[in-house]
């Protein structure tokens, strides 16, 4: 662990487990510079906290972020979409929403189906852009 506290700007990517904003990471306005510098000089000034983040956000990516979590969603989305195309008896009256109803009973329950459209699950300040569609 290198101990960095991530900067980053936002992403609108919907993804799983997210990083959260001031938790995790330190998302800014690339658009800001004022803000950027006013962030940068808030964490100089604060190296317990920049660390306590970064410890956060590591343990985060660990758990959630690894090329094995990555590999797992999408092949649990590709699964789920067929399961959903087909008429397969075995799909046992799988639906589209059944990800979205069961999503909590397990942390890595999550599909593409059911984080697309979520802003929630973005990496991004609050509140959500109005160009952000899906």
């Amino acid at each position: 662990m290198s101990g960095a506290l991530i900067f980053v700007d936002e992403m609108f990517a919907p993804m799983p487990h997210p990083m959260v904003n001031g938790t995790h990471v330190i998302i800014y306005n690339t658009k800001d510079q004022q803000g950027f510098n006013a962030l940068l000089r808030y964490y100089v000034g604060h190296p317990d906290e920049a660390r306590a983040m970064a410890k956060r956000g590591y343990l985060h990516t660990l758990r959630y972020h690894r090329t094995v979590s990555r590999v797992d969603y999408f092949m649990r989305t590709a699964h789920h979409e067929e399961l959903v195309r087909s008429s397969h008896p075995q799909a046992g009256g799988y639906s589209p929403e059944h990800v979205t109803e069961h999503e909590h009973e397990n942390e890595y329950e999550h599909t593409g189906r059911a984080v697309i459209g979520d802003f929630s699950k973005t990496m991004a300040v609050s509140p959500r852009p109005a160009n952000w569609v899906r």
